[in-house]
C-alpha cells in the first residue's frame, strides 16, 4: 500500500547541500542515506536517551553516523489528504523506531533503521521476544481486515518476514475459535495467543489451545 508520507531527506553533499523529498515512505531509495549534520541543530530539545523528538508537526529521529530523519505531518487541504506521524517507541535491542502514521480515517504503523533510514510497514506494532531478535506482529480486527500474524526476524538486515500458517483448531471443531487478541512470548520459541479483558466471539472455545512455536526458522502451532 503506498501511503502519502512527507519525508525530506537533507544531506551534505561535496561542494554544497543537496536535498531530495519523497511523498512516500516506500519510495526512498534503499541502502544508507545521509541526513542532516550536525545534531546540534535541535540538540536542547533531545530527551536523552530517548533517540526522538517531535518539534511542532516535524518528528526528528537520530540516525548513526550523527544523522538525522526528518518526517513532517502534513496539515494543508482537506482531511483525506492529511498526515499525523506518532512516535511509538524505540526498539533497543534491534534499533529500530516505531512511528503510527494515521492518514484520512485508517492508520498504519511502520519500522525505521536507525543504523540507515531505511523504512518498512508493518501495519501494527511489534511484541518482541525476550531476546529481542524476533517480533511478532497481531493486531484483531472485526470490522476490517486484521493485521497478521506473523513474525519479524531483526537478526537480518534488512529484517525479515515469516508468515503464520492458517491455524489453530487442535480441538478439530467444524469452525475453528478466533484467533485471541494478545500475542505474549513465553521464551525466544513460544507464543501464546491470550484474550485479555477482550470478549470472546459466540462459539469461540475459551479453552481453546493457541501456541506457536518457531522450528528451525519456521512457525508451527502446538497442539
Amino acid at each position: 500500500m503506498k501511503l502519502a508520507v512527507a519525508v525530506a531527506i537533507v544531506a551534505a553533499a561535496l561542494g554544497g547541500a543537496a536535498f531530495a523529498q519523497s511523498k512516500y515512505f516506500d519510495a526512498i531509495v534503499p541502502g544508507p542515506l545521509v541526513f542532516l549534520s550536525p545534531m546540534a541543530l535541535v540538540a536542547d530539545q533531545w530527551n536523552a536517551p530517548d533517540p526522538a523528538v517531535k518539534v511542532n508537526e516535524t518528528l526528528i529521529l537520530k540516525i548513526d553516523g550523527d544523522r538525522q530523519l526528518f518526517i513532517y505531518d502534513v496539515n494543508p487541504g482537506g482531511w483525506e489528504t492529511k498526515r499525523q506521524h506518532r512516535y511509538v517507541g524505540w526498539l533497543a535491542v534491534p534499533r529500530f523506531y516505531v512511528v503510527d502514521v494515521s492518514y484520512a480515517d485508517m492508520a498504519s504503523t511502520y519500522l525505521i533503521d536507525a543504523r540507515d533510514g531505511s523504512v518498512r510497514e508493518i501495519g501494527a506494532h511489534p511484541v518482541l521476544s525476550p531476546s529481542g531478535q524476533l517480533g511478532i506482529v497481531w493486531q484483531q480486527n472485526f470490522k476490517d481486515w486484521p493485521v497478521g500474524p506473523y513474525f519479524i526476524d531483526f537478526r537480518a538486515h534488512p529484517p525479515t518476514v515469516i508468515g503464520v500458517p492458517d491455524g489453530p483448531n487442535c480441538e478439530s471443531r467444524p469452525v475453528r475459535s478466533s484467533l485471541r487478541s494478545f500475542a505474549v512470548w513465553i521464551d525466544d520459541s513460544h507464543v501464546r495467543f491470550d484474550r485479555g479483558n477482550v470478549s470472546l466471539l459466540p462459539g469461540d472455545d475459551p479453552n481453546a489451545k493457541q501456541m506457536l512455536k518457531i522450528v528451525d526458522g519456521k512457525p508451527q502451532w502446538q497442539c
